[in-house]
């Protein structure tokens, strides 16, 4: 992903907020009847996860996936520290309204 995409204004603001909500609904939808488990979306959005809390004590783990998913990305690989000021950056755009309480 370059940081011409990732950043662009004109790209991030053409993303429609119903459009983005339904994406994350379908995943929500797609993974529980793939029996995937699900948590709670945080409260203040995607970007207050310990996904993208660089000082969580999960931190190794989530590098070790981020590394090991790296293999099905397509294009420039990212380092995992500059996807996540990339997410708190744009933090209103991963934020969910409406948010669900499955566990």
């Amino acid at each position: 992903m370059s940081e011409r995409l990732r950043e662009h204004p004109d790209d991030l603001d053409a993303i429609d907020p119903i459009a983005k909500q339904n994406l994350i609904d379908d995943i929500d939808q797609q993974s529980v009847a793939a029996g995937f488990s699900m948590t709670s979306r945080p409260a203040d959005g995607y970007a207050s996860s310990p996904a993208f809390d660089r000082d969580h004590p999960a931190r190794a783990a989530i590098e070790e996936g981020y590394v090991a998913a790296q293999q099905l990305i397509y294009g420039e690989l990212i380092s995992l520290d500059d996807a996540l000021a990339s997410v708190h950056r744009r933090r209103n755009l991963v934020y969910r309204v409406g948010l669900s309480t499955r566990t």
